[in-house]
């Protein structure tokens, strides 16, 4: 018959090479009156690839997340509540909670609902895959014995792109099903797909075999950052900060700190951190960092800023706190000196949420 014709893949796409993958903050600013509303999301993972060719099954060939569905308890929260089978490490994407924080079973498997799909399905194309045709790609992250049961698994399509130097992959998460959940842990399961491929589930004609996908590779684990938004009023000189989701406590109910911090230039290129130890004065006294009050009733108050001026450059900035437990050869507790030079941003104790440059 004359006419365009498809002819389908058939054979297994090359598998996956991952170099890295680092997680991409989408930053909005929106005006409301006198007041601006900056929001900070991280809805997206980029992968970075090794692969130096693409496209080798055909001009449709994208990037596939694998995962199985997870039960839920709550259906607005869609807390997943399984653990992943051993039989499907290394095949499926994982997801887990901070055990410290929010609620009980961190690990388990994800919810469609976590990921915004890039690229939908072809026509006729199957909606699953059976673990009985996939392979793993052996790493350091993965595991080289078959699955030991044959679930069907889902998957989300994304496409790869080149920025010149190397192939990538954008894979969106839905900002708004994280809002609930501080830091919470994903490794991501890919595959190179060919939605034209030949595929074969009759058991009675022959062996199965889903030639759209590669063996799958895990990316290492990453951590997904909490939303967060201030409001910021120019005229009252006003701000205020709202957080989404648990913050972190220790085990003496220490929580997040936040602390408002301003910077003024010196000689060459050094730079001279002066702290605010109340909201309208800078101390002089010695014996304390000179922003030692930190802010308090984020959600509640504004803040009256009267210094937006008295600065080159101001920051807000939040810290995860974490007690050490570490003692020195004498036995005495690690501290940290809190005088008049003390810095959060050298504290060993604590970890950089948040930070925002007001001006």
């Amino acid at each position: 018959e004359i006419g365009t014709h498809k002819i389908l893949n058939s054979q297994k796409p090359k598998a996956l090479q991952i170099d890295r993958i680092t997680p991409i903050l989408s930053w909005s600013e929106n005006s409301v009156g006198e007041n601006r509303i900056i929001t900070r999301t991280n809805d997206t993972f980029r992968v970075y690839f090794k692969d130096f060719e693409w496209f080798s099954t055909g001009e449709e060939e994208c990037i596939a997340v694998l995962f199985k569905s997870s039960p839920t308890i709550d259906k607005e929260i869609a807390y997943p509540i399984n653990t992943i089978e051993d039989g499907l490490i290394g095949l499926v994407t994982e997801f887990g909670r901070d055990p410290s924080v929010g609620k009980t079973n961190p690990a388990g498997g994800v919810q469609k609902e976590m990921l915004i799909s890039g690229q939908p399905l072809v026509p006729f194309e199957r909606e699953s895959v059976n673990t009985s045709v996939l392979g793993r790609e052996t790493s350091k992250f993965t595991r080289s014995d078959p699955a030991s049961d044959h679930s069907e698994l889902s998957f989300v399509k994304f496409p790869v792109k080149f920025n010149g130097k190397q192939f990538y992959c954008d894979i969106l998460l839905k900002d708004s099903y994280f809002s609930d959940f501080y830091f919470p842990f994903m490794k991501f399961a890919l595959a190179r797909y060919q939605g034209n491929s030949i595929t074969n589930y009759d058991s009675l004609k022959s062996e199965l075999y889903d030639f759209r996908f590669s063996n799958i590779v895990v990316s290492s684990q990453v951590q997904v950052l909490p939303k967060r938004e201030i409001t910021i009023n120019n005229n009252n000189r006003e701000i205020r900060i709202e957080t989404f989701g648990n913050i972190k406590l220790d085990s003496v109910k220490n929580t997040n700190e936040f602390w408002l911090i301003g910077e003024s230039q010196v000689l060459g290129e050094f730079v001279n951190l002066l702290y605010i130890d109340s909201f309208t004065t800078v101390t002089t006294d010695n014996t304390k960092p000179r922003n030692c009050k930190m802010i308090e009733n984020i959600n509640e108050d504004y803040l009256i800023i009267d210094m937006f001026e008295s600065y080159e450059r101001l920051y807000i900035e939040e810290y995860e706190y974490y007690e050490l437990g570490v003692k020195d050869k004498g036995g005495k507790e690690f501290s940290v000196k809190i005088d008049a030079d003390y810095t959060p941003r050298n504290d060993i104790r604590k970890r950089l949420v948040f930070t925002y440059q007001i001006k």
